[in-house]
């Protein structure tokens, strides 16, 4: 059941800071007094140095205060911060280009698994995406339900890089989501032995708990698109939403991974 793995990321009460609770570390490096931009394959790409120093304090408040209205206002400001040199307009759209260009050559993820740079800069333009979120209420934002393409994941369950080689997933990696009638799909394709395309997924009744979460019971197993098999009870877990727009969606959850979807259109 790889595909479990879906429902894991990263503990909700570091989804902003990380593993660490100072401000210095929002860009996932140590932070000096001064924001850095430069570009890479001409899109603008986010430095892992700005005023971190600076927000300590509105951090501290955004731990202790009401997270819908205190948490948004620190976020958003951290966003316009770190990409106000960036050249762009609006600050978001600065932040997901950023993002992209990182993730781009990852082969969704499965190379940062093994190059911690790599990780460490695309984890750092994650942040600052997240940093940008304006969806207040994601659990009932019209974009939660949809089909999504997985683009990037530090799961190595998801990636399937541990398993032997015939059976390793493609990018063709994809979660559709109901959350008005509670469902959820998580899809891939392994191309078996590099010869024949093989469907596998997973069905799943999922439960929201505002702001953020969304609790995941799996359900069913499939299979090369024909074998069912049913869930034991034990295969739960669940999603925090940290970023939602139109187009992009990054969820984290209870196992320490974090997942980078785009909307399939």
């Amino acid at each position: 059941g790889p595909l479990l793995a879906f429902a894991g990321a990263a503990n909700r009460s570091a989804y902003f800071c990380g593993s660490r609770s100072s401000a210095a570390h929002i860009c996932g490096a140590n932070c000096t007094s001064s924001a850095v931009s430069k570009k890479n394959g001409g899109a603008a790409w986010l430095g892992t140095e700005f005023l971190g120093s600076a927000l300590t304090s509105s951090l501290a408040a955004k731990k202790t205060g009401d997270e819908a209205a205190n948490g948004l206002k620190v976020e958003r400001a951290v966003c316009t911060m770190v990409f106000a040199g960036a050249g762009k307009s609006n600050a978001t759209d600065a932040a997901k280009e950023a993002l992209l260009a990182a993730i781009r050559p990852s082969r969704i993820g499965r190379d940062a698994v093994i190059n911690t740079a790599m990780r460490d800069r695309i984890d750092a333009a994650i942040r600052a995406v997240e940093a940008c979120n304006t969806s207040q209420d994601p659990l009932n934002d019209p974009n939660l339900s949809t089909r999504w393409k997985l683009i990037y994941t530090d799961s190595e369950e998801i990636l399937g890089t541990k398993r032997p080689r015939g059976f390793r997933p493609n990018d063709e990696i994809y979660q559709t989501i109901d959350a008005s009638n509670g469902k959820a799909k998580n899809e891939e394709t392994v191309p078996l032995f590099g010869v024949l395309n093989v469907l596998n997924s997973v069905e799943a009744t999922i439960r929201t708990e505002p702001p953020r979460r969304v609790q995941v019971k799996f359900e069913q197993f499939g299979i090369g698109g024909a074998l069912k098999v049913k869930a034991p009870p034990s295969a739960r877990g669940w999603l925090d939403i940290t970023y939602l727009d139109r187009d992009m969606r990054i969820s984290r959850g209870n196992k320490n991974h974090v997942f980078v979807l785009v909307r399939d259109d």
